[in-house]
């Protein structure tokens, strides 16, 4: 009997033990929204350079991402490796704005958590 209350033990552990899921870990997004006077710009496009928080002075396309956000103004990059970053929005020329903002964020464990919101204003 008493080896037979081990057994069962010793199952239920393996059930119960095995269970557990480790936490998954995810990687940094941004959340850029972009204004110009105090209204959302539709369809902006926002460019994202890694490893700066200040202008790196090269040509837009030579950034990291470059995405064109929604009818809101608002652009999610997700899937990030934990660095600073430099963003620059511009005005989509259909809505009549000539525009450019630009905005930093940084994504050291230590300093923000894994997701972070940038507003980007447009002058």
């Amino acid at each position: 009997m008493t080896h037979l209350k081990t057994v069962a033990l010793v199952i239920i552990l393996i059930v119960f033990g095995g269970c557990r899921k480790k936490a998954k870990e995810v990687n940094p997004s941004v959340i850029v929204s972009v204004y110009f006077n105090n209204k959302p710009i539709a369809f902006p496009t926002v460019y994202l350079k890694y490893g700066g928080k200040h202008n790196p002075q090269i040509p837009y396309s030579q950034y990291d991402e470059i995405k064109v956000g929604d009818e809101a103004g608002i652009v999610l990059f997700t899937d990030l490796p934990e660095d600073d970053y430099f963003i620059v929005a511009t005005a989509n020329p259909s809505v009549g704005i000539t525009a450019v903002g630009t905005e930093t964020a940084s994504m050291a464990k230590k300093e923000a958590p894994n997701r972070y919101e940038r507003r980007v204003t447009l002058y």
